[in-house]
């Protein structure tokens, strides 16, 4: 191969890694703007105190910070969102996406016990 061979095939393989890095940029300069118009929206439509549920949902559960906010924001677009959503309306939310249901305790002398478990020993 001749030096200048090598030298197009250079130029062509730096132009090639130029490209990946401005794709790359753009890529996630959209995604920076798109979560900034996310987050502007959510801020909107939530309370302060729902938004800081938010935010600590989002630290200890990711994933169902995110069905949540895809709920809420789905509900947003489509107009059906009357006032602004409150910090139990997400908790709501969350209960059902992760499948919680409520539970009651009882606590005696023996301890702390579910009120099923707490009815069925005391008869």
């Amino acid at each position: 191969m001749s030096d200048e061979e090598l030298e197009r095939i250079m130029r062509k393989k730096l132009l090639k890694y130029m490209r990946m890095i401005e794709l790359s940029k753009r890529k996630a300069e959209e995604e920076k703007r798109i979560k900034e118009k996310k987050e502007k929206i959510l801020r909107g439509i939530l309370t302060e105190k729902a938004y800081d549920y938010l935010l600590n949902l989002r630290k200890s559960q990711a994933k169902v910070a995110e069905q949540v906010e895809n709920i809420v924001l789905y509900l947003f677009l489509n107009d059906q969102l009357t006032e602004k959503l409150t910090e139990i309306d997400l908790m709501y939310l969350k209960r059902k996406l992760t499948g919680e249901t409520g539970r009651i305790y009882v606590k005696s002398k023996e301890g702390t016990f579910l009120l099923s478990d707490f009815l069925r020993r005391s008869n």
